[in-house]
């Protein structure tokens, strides 16, 4: 059973221990999906900080695999600031660690607030500066391997191996569902562009990855500088694929709900114009081998993981009125998949 968020933040006192932060115990909660997020005031200062609190392990392994994991992330934070790549660096605490465990277990990071907002959607000048600030990013990455790779991330897209082994599986546990040949459908192509994305890796420039490109996880500062925040999944893979995904997160459909039709069209052309222009002027190395091929199977890839985690939700009924309204979009990316080969 999942912890309460009261139960699960730090005891003021240990925060005063560990940080020098007095906190009265007031927070406001922020997004957080994976681990609690919250501001806290400090009383000492009168500055704002964020925490963020990851529940204990099940076991000594998965409580060592998170240790080794944020230190990893917060290496990597420091490479890119280093390079100039503005990320929220975590505080340390008195004994030099940029994370700590609380009695009960949880692993705190705490990070300065940064007063600002996150790109909107479809907005033009915000989708350029996310552009050119994630190839700063990419740039900054290249030679960097302090990071797991893809195939470590068993939840993400990213991991090709992983991606087919799923489908292969709902390919059998969807038999004699009301959705399972739409599903078939979809899926269709997974083996040929997973295939086609390793014909295409020797022209693929890997790196490092934030992962979660969402205009949630940037914030534009007052003087209009774009700051990285939750960098936890950092990971090692092709910039092409943050480059897609990057795309749709911040394209104005990406913030429709579940049912809304409008959700699965294809990036708005202004929205994809805007992004590339600015991420091919600055990535080095040049843009060169990931043209339209690349980026249409990765579309295709992020539509096949879409399909497949969604026939995991809801009852078969909704799951079949759901998979009803990609049509189009399948119909397009199709037609952009078979233009590329």
């Amino acid at each position: 059973m999942a912890l309460s968020l009261d139960h699960s933040l730090p005891d003021p006192e240990w925060l005063k221990r560990k940080y020098e932060i007095l906190w009265d115990g007031r927070y406001h909660a922020m997004s957080g999906r994976i681990a609690h997020v919250v501001r806290i005031a400090c009383g000492n200062t009168g500055k704002s900080h964020v925490l963020r609190v990851s529940a204990p392990a099940r076991n000594s392994e998965g409580s060592l695999s998170l240790v080794r994991r944020l230190s990893q992330v917060h290496r990597f934070q420091t490479h890119l600031n280093d390079r100039g790549v503005r990320t929220v660096l975590p505080l340390s605490s008195f004994d030099g660690k940029t994370f700590s465990v609380t009695e009960r277990g949880m692993t705190v990071e705490v990070f300065p607030f940064v007063e600002g907002r996150p790109p909107t959607r479809g907005i033009e000048s915000d989708v350029r500066l996310a552009g050119s600030e994630i190839a700063r990013l990419h740039n900054a990455g290249v030679g960097y391997r302090d990071l797991p790779d893809e195939e470590s991330l068993c939840m993400n897209h990213l991991a090709i191996d992983s991606l087919v082994e799923d489908v292969r599986k709902m390919r059998v546990s969807t038999r004699r569902k009301p959705y399972h040949d739409q599903f078939i459908e979809y899926v269709a192509s997974m083996e040929r562009c997973a295939e086609a994305i390793d014909r295409l890796r020797p022209h693929l420039v890997e790196t490092g990855l934030h992962l979660d490109t969402g205009p949630r996880n940037m914030i534009i500062d007052r003087e209009g500088q774009l700051w990285f925040i939750d960098c936890n999944h950092g990971s090692r893979g092709r910039r092409v694929f943050e480059v897609c995904v990057s795309m749709y997160y911040l394209a104005p459909q990406a913030d429709l709900p579940w049912g809304e039709p409008a959700r699965y069209r294809l990036v708005d052309e202004g929205v994809e114009a805007a992004f590339l222009k600015a991420y091919r002027k600055v990535c080095e190395p040049p843009w060169r081998g990931e043209k339209s091929a690349a980026l249409a199977i990765e579309r295709m890839l992020m539509f096949i993981h879409g399909v497949t985690c969604w026939t995991t939700m809801g009852d078969e009924e909704e799951v079949r009125d759901e998979l009803d309204r990609w049509n189009a979009c399948y119909s397009t990316l199709k037609t952009g998949l078979e233009g590329a080969a």
